[in-house]
């Protein structure tokens, strides 16, 4: 018996057919997570199928863009094909026209250009070589003449030292230099 709400009922009987404990709830428990593990199964197995599915066709769809997108200028080609004829017609007539000797010679004045830029870009590459060369010389020598001005400050001050006590020991002495 069942008491709920100031009611009382009785127990449905299913309830009772049903193990709860012991070997058969176990074996009943096995039972039931075997048979959801199938439909887990099967339905992984199908989500798989359906995203080989999905990938084969979003490579389809990936290939087929850029071909798409290019559809409206072939059909617009398309229409213009029978002109298109024409000027091929036409431009193979200008071939057999024109004259070979006139190509080769044009062909070794464009080889003559080409190696006298080539020998252009080398001396200039050279000249750069040889301005930064020159350059970093300047610099060179601007910090020996910076060195050279400060050794002869140096030696001047130690000039007019020793000048100055020359000249008190002169006057110490009594002796007196007359300046010429």
């Amino acid at each position: 018996m069942v008491y709920q709400s100031h009611v009382a009922r009785q127990t449905d009987p299913a309830v009772y057919r049903r193990h709860f404990i012991g070997h058969a709830a176990r074996l009943r428990r096995i039972n039931e997570i075997d048979s959801r593990l199938s439909e887990l199964v099967r339905i992984l197995s199908d989500a798989e199928r359906d995203y080989a599915w999905i990938e084969q066709t979003l490579k389809s769809i990936n290939t087929s863009l850029p071909q798409a997108a290019r559809l409206p200028e072939l059909m617009e080609s398309a229409v213009r094909a029978p002109f298109a004829q024409e000027q091929i017609d036409s431009c193979r007539r200008q071939l057999a026209g024109i004259d070979r000797n006139e190509i080769a010679a044009l062909e070794t004045e464009h080889a003559g250009v080409a190696e006298s830029i080539k020998d252009r870009e080398a001396a200039l590459m050279a000249f750069s070589t040889a301005v930064g060369q020159l350059t970093e010389r300047i610099k060179q020598l601007g910090i020996d003449f910076s060195g050279a001005q400060q050794s002869l400050r140096s030696a001047a001050e130690a000039f007019n030292e020793l000048l100055a006590s020359v000249d008190s020991e002169f006057q110490k002495s009594g002796l007196v230099v007359q300046p010429r």
